[in-house]
């Protein structure tokens, strides 16, 4: 049952990686900070300790460098890209929590929530709407706010792209600050999940 549902929650966790690799810097700058979390969890808390530290330094430098390219339209993930890293940055975090007992399994859930939660919403919304869950649409969150952004007018042309990941990623923040506070309260962790999944 364990293996059947980790490998469920890797399917939603690829599947909704994916969904977000619309905009420039969004996924990669979004796993930029989930390593980040994790890094400053090994350097701020007596209780854990990192076991894959190096690689994950190393993962960490690689997604760095693309979403340095990425936010400048210069390279981009695509369908591959976007499995990849999802797969490995999801494996590191379920590592990690597995070695360190002090890191509550909630605290990668909630780390890991907007690509998962993208997934399960256009899940829930195409099943109401009677149309076929592997057909694609345009109505993702970030598809949505760049599609309002664009039509108010309120950032540049040039710019709308990244500024959109940017708006984004600020938003998510307070989500990896919450989590990192409360890494080891399942309880508080799983309240912040439902908070997160209402609003």
């Amino acid at each position: 049952v364990n293996i059947i549902f980790t490998l469920f929650c890797f399917a939603i966790l690829i599947n909704g990686s994916n969904f977000l690799d619309g905009l420039n810097g969004l996924l990669s700058g979004y796993y930029l900070i989930a390593l980040g979390s994790l890094v400053y969890l090994n350097f701020n808390s007596e209780e854990i300790s990192l076991i894959n530290y190096d690689f994950i330094n190393l993962i960490f430098m690689i997604v760095l460098l693309f979403f340095l390219l990425n936010i400048f339209g210069i390279v981009y993930l695509g369908d591959s890209g976007s499995y990849i890293i999802s797969m490995i940055i999801g494996y590191i975090l379920i590592k990690e929590s597995q070695i360190n007992y002090n890191i509550s399994p909630y605290y990668i859930v909630l780390v890991l929530w907007y690509p998962a939660f993208e997934n399960l919403f256009s899940l829930i919304r195409r099943s109401f709407k009677k149309k076929n869950v592997s057909e694609a649409d345009k109505l993702h969150l970030h598809q949505l706010i760049f599609r309002y952004f664009k039509q108010k007018k309120i950032f540049n042309k040039k710019i709308i792209n990244t500024s959109i990941s940017f708006l984004i990623l600020i938003f998510n923040f307070p989500v990896f600050i919450i989590a990192n506070i409360n890494y080891s309260h399942t309880i508080t962790l799983v309240s912040m999940i439902f908070i997160y999944l209402f609003f």
